[in-house]
Protein backbone atom coordinates (compact mmCIF):
# COMPACT_ATOMS: atom_id res chain seq x y z
CA UNK A 1 0.00 0.00 0.00
CA UNK A 2 0.95 3.50 -1.12
CA UNK A 3 0.08 6.64 0.14
CA UNK A 4 1.29 9.95 0.77
CA UNK A 5 0.27 12.84 3.12
CA UNK A 6 1.84 16.48 3.91
CA UNK A 7 2.92 16.59 7.72
CA UNK A 8 3.64 20.07 8.64
CA UNK A 9 6.20 21.24 6.40
CA UNK A 10 6.83 17.75 4.79
CA UNK A 11 5.23 15.92 1.90
CA UNK A 12 5.71 12.13 3.03
CA UNK A 13 5.07 8.97 0.94
CA UNK A 14 4.91 5.73 2.55
CA UNK A 15 5.25 2.34 1.56
CA UNK A 16 4.32 -0.70 3.15
CA UNK A 17 4.83 -4.15 2.37
CA UNK A 18 4.74 -7.74 3.87
CA UNK A 19 8.20 -8.39 3.94
CA UNK A 20 10.00 -7.35 6.80
CA UNK A 21 13.68 -5.19 6.82
CA UNK A 22 16.66 -5.76 9.37
CA UNK A 23 16.70 -2.93 11.87
CA UNK A 24 18.80 0.24 10.60
CA UNK A 25 19.13 -1.63 7.25
CA UNK A 26 20.10 2.22 5.73
CA UNK A 27 22.92 3.14 8.41
CA UNK A 28 24.36 -0.48 8.18
CA UNK A 29 24.47 -0.39 4.48
CA UNK A 30 25.84 2.78 4.68
CA UNK A 31 29.03 1.63 7.04
CA UNK A 32 29.12 -1.32 5.24
CA UNK A 33 27.58 -4.06 8.20
CA UNK A 34 26.12 -5.47 5.82
CA UNK A 35 26.25 -6.37 2.28
CA UNK A 36 23.50 -5.09 -0.42
CA UNK A 37 21.65 -7.34 -2.19
CA UNK A 38 19.11 -6.49 -5.05
CA UNK A 39 18.60 -3.07 -4.15
CA UNK A 40 20.59 -2.12 -1.20
CA UNK A 41 22.81 0.06 -3.20
CA UNK A 42 19.91 2.16 -4.72
CA UNK A 43 18.47 2.78 -0.93
CA UNK A 44 22.00 4.24 0.12
CA UNK A 45 22.03 6.58 -3.05
CA UNK A 46 18.68 7.54 -3.20
CA UNK A 47 18.71 8.19 0.49
CA UNK A 48 22.38 10.28 0.03
CA UNK A 49 21.10 12.19 -2.84
CA UNK A 50 17.74 13.54 -1.31
CA UNK A 51 20.04 14.66 1.62
CA UNK A 52 22.16 16.18 -0.67
CA UNK A 53 19.04 17.94 -2.27
CA UNK A 54 17.45 19.38 0.88
CA UNK A 55 19.36 18.86 3.85
CA UNK A 56 19.83 15.89 6.67
CA UNK A 57 16.09 16.61 8.06
CA UNK A 58 14.60 14.80 4.83
CA UNK A 59 15.58 11.32 3.36
CA UNK A 60 14.50 7.63 3.39
CA UNK A 61 13.40 5.75 6.50
CA UNK A 62 13.21 2.47 6.71
CA UNK A 63 11.68 0.32 9.44
CA UNK A 64 8.65 -2.63 10.35
CA UNK A 65 5.99 -1.66 11.93
CA UNK A 66 2.70 -4.34 12.77
CA UNK A 67 4.57 -7.19 10.90
CA UNK A 68 4.92 -5.11 7.83
CA UNK A 69 8.40 -3.47 5.86
CA UNK A 70 7.86 0.45 5.66
CA UNK A 71 9.64 2.64 3.57
CA UNK A 72 9.25 6.62 4.05
CA UNK A 73 10.29 9.31 1.82
CA UNK A 74 10.50 12.70 3.30
CA UNK A 75 11.03 15.94 1.28
CA UNK A 76 10.13 19.75 1.78
CA UNK A 77 6.44 20.38 0.93
CA UNK A 78 7.55 23.36 -0.94
CA UNK A 79 10.75 24.29 -2.91
CA UNK A 80 13.47 26.66 -1.60
CA UNK A 81 16.23 28.48 -3.16
CA UNK A 82 18.74 27.38 -1.03
CA UNK A 83 18.38 23.68 -2.19
CA UNK A 84 20.68 22.10 -4.55
CA UNK A 85 19.62 23.00 -8.37
CA UNK A 86 17.45 20.00 -9.20
CA UNK A 87 17.13 19.13 -12.92
CA UNK A 88 13.66 18.88 -14.80
CA UNK A 89 12.59 15.32 -14.47
CA UNK A 90 11.58 14.23 -18.25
Amino acid sequence: EICACLVGSEMCIRDSTGSHFEDDLIWKLEHRQVTPQGSGVGLVNINSRLKLLFGDRYGLSIYNEDGMAIVLLSIPKEREDSYAQIDDCR
